[in-house]
């Protein structure tokens, strides 16, 4: 697993936002941990183990489509 997370971690300057999910983890982590708390049944992960599973995942993919999708309709002249 260690080795599918640094492979998610390389900054993309494609994302001024958020490139890897350190930075997203800074800017999204406490809410989406909360949600993941709230969503699913006990026991939990505790915020560190969470960060670095793959529950992060999808969250942070859903925020860099956002973030890409955003730059690109923005973007885009009419």
């Amino acid at each position: 697993m260690a080795s599918s997370m640094a492979t998610t971690n390389k900054p993309d300057r494609a994302h001024g936002i958020f490139g890897t999910l350190e930075s997203f983890l800074n800017i999204f982590g406490n809410a989406e941990y909360s949600h993941y708390v709230k969503s699913n049944a006990a026991p939990h992960l505790s915020y560190e183990k969470w960060a670095s599973s793959e529950h992060v995942l999808g969250p942070y993919l859903y925020h860099l489509t956002l973030d890409t999708y955003n730059e690109t309709t923005s973007s885009v002249s009419h």
